[in-house]
C-alpha cells in the first residue's frame, strides 16, 4: 500500500511539475515584441505602424522604438504592455489624443520593463486637458539613462507618472524625468511614487 502511495505522490509531483514548466514557456511565447516603423507621426492605434504588424493587442507585448528618428506616436490607449524600450538614439513622444489614458508598463516579463537608454528621449504629451498616466506596477521595474519630460496641451494638466515597489524606477547618472509645459502638480502621484 504505502509502494502505491509513494507512486501517486511521485507522478502528482512529475505532472505538478511539468504543468509549470508548460505554463511558464507559454507565457514566455506569448510576448510578442513590436518595433514601431515610422519616422514622423502616427497613430500607436494603427497596426500597421509597427513590424511585425500588431493585430491582436496583448498584456505581454513588448514595444520598441529604436530606429533612431524623432517621432510621434499619437491615439495612445488605455493599455497594458510587458514592456517599453526606447533605443539606439530615438526620440519618441507618446500623445493621447485628447482621451485621458492610463498606460500600464508591465506585466511580469523577466528584464527592465519601462527602459529609455542613454542618448534617447521618452516624451509624453497630454493632448487637452485630459490626463496622461504611466504606471509600472508591482513587480516590473523602469529604468531611465536617457530623458524623460512630461507636457500638455492645456495648463494645469495633472500628468502622473507611477510606481507600487520601492526602487520601482530607477535614474541612473546621465538619465532625467522633467516636468514641461503645462504640466502641473505632482507627477509622481498625490502620495509620491518610490524611485
Amino acid at each position: 500500500m504505502k509502494s502505491h502511495q509513494s507512486v501517486l505522490s511521485r507522478l502528482a509531483l512529475v505532472a505538478g511539475t511539468t504543468f509549470v514548466m508548460l505554463t511558464s514557456i507559454a507565457a514566455m511565447a506569448a510576448a510578442a515584441t513590436y518595433t514601431w516603423n515610422q519616422t514622423g507621426t502616427a497613430s500607436w492605434a494603427t497596426s500597421t505602424n509597427w513590424t511585425p504588424t500588431r493585430t491582436t493587442p496583448a498584456t505581454s507585448d513588448v514595444m520598441v522604438f529604436n530606429n533612431g528618428a524623432t517621432t510621434t506616436a499619437t491615439s495612445v490607449p488605455t493599455q497594458t504592455i510587458g514592456q517599453l524600450l526606447v533605443s539606439g538614439g530615438t526620440t519618441v513622444t507618446l500623445d493621447n489624443g485628447a482621451t485621458a489614458i492610463t498606460l500600464t508598463v508591465g506585466s511580469g516579463i523577466a528584464g527592465t520593463d519601462l527602459s529609455v537608454a542613454s542618448g534617447s528621449a521618452l516624451n509624453v504629451s497630454a493632448s487637452g486637458n485630459a490626463v496622461f498616466t504611466m504606471n509600472i506596477p508591482t513587480g516590473n521595474t523602469g529604468s531611465i539613462s536617457g530623458s524623460m519630460t512630461w507636457t500638455a496641451a492645456s495648463l494645469a494638466t495633472i500628468n502622473q507618472f507611477t510606481t507600487v515597489d520601492a526602487s520601482g524606477l530607477t535614474i541612473n547618472s546621465g538619465g532625467s524625468i522633467k516636468q514641461g509645459q503645462n504640466s502641473t502638480g505632482n507627477l509622481f502621484g498625490t502620495a509620491g511614487s518610490t524611485l
